[in-house]
């Protein structure tokens, strides 16, 4: 199969033009209600080259946390239209994805993979982030790169978090 260069851009369809990456090795703790909280960690910054890219966006979080906590997605500060569950809408318990929970928050964190796609629509910068909120009526609690009992100790793991943005050619 032959695919035609895109003389818009240069560059040919699905084919990656950037990567960006993000390490965060900074143990953080947050304590959400049903309004979202950027983990701001976890903020990426891309500038496309073209408008009309597609852009992979992926986290790799190290976490620990209470049960019913969704993370939405956010773009330049505003959770984006399509950042959590859009059969449900933007309330407290819907979300992109959800903290794992093993109903051990003294000394064994999760490891989740959240990736998420969008359209450039410019070529100025682009902040992507993540946030995190309550899906219940009360506040609940996440640590970032630890447990909920030590920032760090045998059986207490910590570890780090991962985020990736991919320029994809359209």
């Amino acid at each position: 199969m032959s695919r035609a260069r895109n003389m818009a851009n240069g560059a040919m369809p699905g084919n990656v033009i950037q990567v960006t990456n993000i390490r965060v090795d900074a143990q953080a703790g947050y304590t959400v209600s049903n309004s979202p909280s950027i983990i701001t960690e976890l903020n990426q910054i891309i500038t496309p080259k073209y408008s009309n890219s597609k852009m992979m966006v992926q986290w790799e979080l190290h976490y620990e946390s209470q049960y019913n906590l969704p993370f939405v997605i956010y773009k330049n500060g505003s959770v984006q239209s399509n950042g959590y569950n859009t059969v449900t809408g933007n309330i407290f318990y819907s979300g992109y994805a959800v903290a794992a929970y093993d109903v051990d928050v003294a000394s064994t964190p999760n490891r989740t993979t959240i990736t998420y796609f969008d359209t450039a629509g410019s070529t100025s910068a682009i902040t992507y982030g993540l946030g995190i909120k309550s899906g219940e009526a009360g506040n609940q609690t996440f640590y970032l790169n630890r447990p909920f009992s030590s920032t760090g100790a045998a059986a207490y793991e910590i570890g780090v978090s991962l985020g990736y943005v991919m320029e994809i050619a359209q």
